[in-house]
């Protein structure tokens, strides 16, 4: 089995990009063997796609809650992928292999599309399972699958850069849209649009795959992260320095008529 060059250079890129902030990060993370990964494959009875194999790769042995409040509530890897395929009576989705099973409040499990080419980029699904009401045992049924928005490297990038990244930097502030009522996508383009070009104009770069609801930029003493809402746009600041936050809020609420919240 060969794990697809182009997804093994993502994930590799993804430790080195968050490895400048947790330096530790390259040896808290231990991939799984192509053995271990081709025998999952044939347990789960799908091919896995090209961006999972070069996940379990990479992360696919890092021991659970291994990597700080980066994926501390995912049930993930080779372990959690092996026994979720080995429960009697189980009847997996078509089309999507499980991810990981998010662990907090109510339990639920993730799954990642299979179909499609190469470097097509897959979407994330929220399973719903069918369980008898008198025992609890799930039900021989295919679960209801809800997509969520985003893929697999959009997560990854997004939860270590808000579970990693971003609690470095002490200081930050939140400035909301001014216009609530004006939900139209012309509106939320503009917003999008002046964030890119003032960022730009400041020396932030955008965070890989982050460019879906919540668009993230970053430079080395301060961040930038859009969570768009049509009606109930979100821009949160964060910054190294004191000073520098409040010239940041400053711009950003003259250039993109924002209103600071707090």
């Amino acid at each position: 089995m060969n794990t697809s060059a182009y997804w093994s250079d993502q994930l590799e890129g993804f430790v080195r990009y968050f490895e400048r902030h947790t330096p530790w990060l390259p040896q808290a993370i231990a991939g799984a063997s192509a053995a271990r990964i081709e025998h999952a494959q044939r347990l789960a009875g799908t091919l896995f796609p090209p961006e999972y194999r070069a996940f379990l790769q990479t992360l696919g042995e890092t021991r659970q809650g291994g990597l700080g409040p980066f994926l501390e509530h995912m049930k993930f890897g080779m372990d959690a992928l092996e026994e979720f395929y080995s429960q009697p009576g189980l009847r997996p989705p078509r089309h999507a292999v499980f991810l990981w099973t998010y662990e907090f409040d109510a339990p639920y499990d993730i799954f990642l599309e299979t179909q499609g080419g190469e470097r097509d980029v897959r979407g994330l699904l929220q399973a719903g399972w069918s369980v008898d009401e008198d025992t609890g045992a799930l039900l021989e049924e295919e679960p209801t699958l809800m997509p969520l928005d985003g893929s697999l490297l959009r997560f990854l990038y997004t939860e270590a850069f808000l579970k990693l990244r971003n609690p470095l930097l002490p200081h930050s502030l939140q400035l909301r849209d001014r216009r609530h009522a004006e939900e139209s996508v012309a509106a939320q383009l503009r917003l999008r649009n002046g964030l890119e070009e003032t960022a730009a104009r400041f020396g932030f770069t955008a965070v890989p795959y982050a460019d879906g609801n919540q668009v993230l930029y970053d430079r080395v003493d301060a961040s930038l992260m859009l969570y768009a809402q049509p009606g109930a746009n979100v821009v949160y600041v964060s910054s190294a320095d004191e000073r520098e936050l409040g010239l940041l809020g400053e711009v950003l609420r003259d250039k993109l008529d924002l209103a600071l919240w707090r």
